[in-house]
């Protein structure tokens, strides 16, 4: 999706249809009788009707404001326009409170103003201070030039570019939230997230979001594992590999600097990613080699990255059957070496029994 305003020349009347004249005529008969209010209110109109062209609505078939979809289309306008209008000063009226009151009055309730103005409101909290503008652009350079996000055009001179809703991946979209996160700006995070919660397109995002917190998850264990410099987390799980592959186990390259070993991802991650790596699912038992050989390094990094492996990326439930058989296996080993000190001892006391009752017999 990609928002392009242009403040249009004075007209000799607006353009726009106000559709509830009861309950918005004292708002709409200010800005009608005032020509500045009436070139930024065509200006609005005419950046309006592209963008619902661009969505093949007829721009002329739409009174008022009656859904939340055009609501925030005109909501961005209306900031567009407070950004541009004068080089910064104030409106002569806040135009913006014509779209309200319109959306507000929508037939149906169809029009939710807090929904349509949200996005509209974060970026103007952005737009006034100076680190949450720097960091944001910032993070547009930095995700496009090394990581091949995609950034729509500004929707106007002096407004923020927003992540293209259609030409972004999943995994770009969680570099970018990544990104966002470590800014510590609040102000830059709370645009983010506003703009996956309200932005046309985007009804996605809760998956997004349980997306990247799954990859999170994976990644911060694998960044665990590498940045440690005490236990040497890295060297032990390549040890882990390399031994485990010696018998038998297929491992795989990744993008989190480390292998992993192979295994079928569950089918929510692919629905998601096309992409991400997904291989066949081997036998438990190979599985319960790596587990096993992980606990006997006694490196507690290594051991979460593999519990974190099979608990968000395999199949749901898998993991947990592997854990399962991996300790009955391990518990028939510990009940067979018990078992096996107690026959001993037991051996070794009839034994003993058996030589003291002869050695009693033959005295006597």
């Amino acid at each position: 999706m990609m928002l392009v305003l242009l403040i249009a020349v004075a007209a000799s009347q607006t353009l726009f249809k106000h559709a509830d004249q009861a309950n918005c005529g004292y708002i709409t008969s200010v800005c009608d009788s005032n020509a500045n209010c009436i070139q930024l209110e065509n200006g609005i109109e005419t950046a309006v009707t592209g963008m619902l062209a661009t969505s093949g609505v007829d721009h002329s078939q739409i009174n008022g404001v009656p859904t939340t979809t055009v609501g925030f289309l005109y909501a961005m306008s209306a900031l567009g326009a407070n950004v541009q209008y004068a080089g910064g000063n104030d409106l002569p009226l806040p135009i913006a409170n014509i779209y309200q009151c319109e959306c507000e009055n929508a037939a149906n309730n169809a029009c939710s103003w807090p929904s349509a103005s949200a996005i509209a409101d974060a970026t103007s909290v952005c737009l006034q201070d100076a680190a949450c503008v720097a960091n944001w652009e910032g993070i547009v350079n930095v995700t496009t030039t090394e990581m091949g996000c995609t950034w729509d055009a500004p929707a106007a001179v002096g407004l923020l570019q927003f992540p293209s809703t259609s030409a972004n991946t999943m995994d770009q979209f969680c570099v970018m939230f990544s990104a966002m996160m470590q800014t510590l700006n609040t102000k830059a995070v709370n645009l983010f997230t506003t703009l996956l919660a309200h932005a046309p397109g985007m009804e996605t995002a809760s998956d997004i979001m349980n997306y990247c917190q799954m990859l999170g998850d994976v990644a911060n264990s694998a960044n665990a594992c590498l940045s440690d410099t005490v236990t040497n987390c890295a060297n032990v799980w390549a040890d882990i590999a390399k031994t485990t592959a010696d018998k038998g186990v297929k491992w795989q390259d990744t993008t989190l600097g480390l292998k992993t070993p192979v295994a079928k991802t569950r089918e929510s991650i692919l629905a998601l990613n096309p992409n991400f790596p997904d291989g066949q699912q081997q036998d438990t038992k190979e599985y319960c080699k790596v587990f096993a050989y992980a606990m006997a390094q006694n490196n507690i990094r290594a051991v979460h990255l593999l519990m974190t492996l099979n608990a968000n990326v395999m199949p749901v439930g898998v993991g947990d059957d592997i854990s399962a058989q991996c300790n009955k296996g391990m518990q028939g080993l510990i009940l067979g070496l018990a078992f096996g000190a107690g026959f001993g001892m037991m051996f070794l006391t009839l034994m003993g029994v058996c030589i003291y009752n002869k050695m009693c017999k033959s005295k006597n």
